[in-house]
């Protein structure tokens, strides 16, 4: 008996009417953050930063990451809420 095996590139199948969906980014550790590197803010925490501020990195913790939101001050942010600005 022979068997063949199929392999697809995408895990979903494609539906008519329905929009591909696309691949989130990964997810930023302190592995993958450096001390002076930008990123954007995600979260939408009552009492936190605006949502998509941008700032920069002063110090990358093991859990989060102490940002600097120029004028929306310097906070200590978990990795989950942050993400890497887009190229223009």
């Amino acid at each position: 008996m022979v068997t063949k095996s199929h392999e697809t590139a995408s895990p979903q199948l494609p539906l008519p009417g329905l929009a591909v969906a696309e691949r989130q980014p990964a997810a930023l550790h302190c592995g993958s953050v450096a001390p002076g590197q930008k990123v954007r803010y995600v979260g939408k925490v009552s009492g936190g930063p605006r949502f998509l501020s941008r700032g920069v990195v002063k110090q990358a913790l093991r859990r989060k990451a102490i940002v600097d939101l120029d004028h929306g001050g310097t906070w200590h942010i978990p990795y989950y809420f942050l993400e890497m600005p887009e190229a223009a």
